[in-house]
């Protein structure tokens, strides 16, 4: 009997000193690490969206925009629902594509796109300077349908059918 103590003794004390491990959400997310650095010469124009719409496509007008820009990158966030729903993306830059991506939710390879665990995306354009026009410019995102929206969308049509909802 006291054998068999001192091995559940053992065995305790051989596993409160092994490393744990754990994984923490950061509200604030983590620290942004600089890879390069030099000299900017010139200006930065930064400029933002406007939010989440259920309406497709998605435009935002960038007004302002400094003449013989050297540099463009458009960052676009999508909402995917979850990680496991997949669908498409097609950006313009006044009128001009940047391509039309297939976003695979976690399984994603498409090398300018971050799929969170939760299926928001960030995707990263390289937009071309001769897309650019001096003053106003205007991108356009549109999505292809995700499961989730199609179920949604799906409800509602037959919901007004029935007459159940206003609209």
């Amino acid at each position: 009997m006291k054998l068999k103590y001192k091995y559940i003794v053992l065995c305790v004390l051989l596993l409160s000193i092994l490393p744990h491990a754990e994984a923490t959400y950061k509200v604030d997310g983590t620290p942004i690490v600089a890879v390069a650095h030099d000299t900017v010469s010139g200006g930065i124009y930064v400029d933002g969206g406007h939010g989440c719409e259920d309406e497709m496509p998605y435009t935002q007008s960038f007004n302002n925009v400094p003449a013989n820009v050297t540099y463009a990158r458009l960052y676009v966030g999508i909402w995917g629902g979850t990680p496991d729903y997949t669908g498409t993306v097609e950006t313009k830059v006044n009128g001009q594509t940047l391509g039309t991506l297939n976003l695979g939710g976690k399984a994603d390879t498409n090398p300018n796109v971050m799929c969170t665990g939760f299926g928001v995306y960030l995707v990263t354009y390289e937009v071309p300077v001769s897309c650019l026009l001096e003053g106003s410019n205007a991108a356009v995102v549109t999505t292809g349908r995700y499961r989730w929206q199609d179920l949604r969308s799906c409800a509602r049509r037959s919901l007004r059918e029935r007459g159940r909802t206003r609209g």
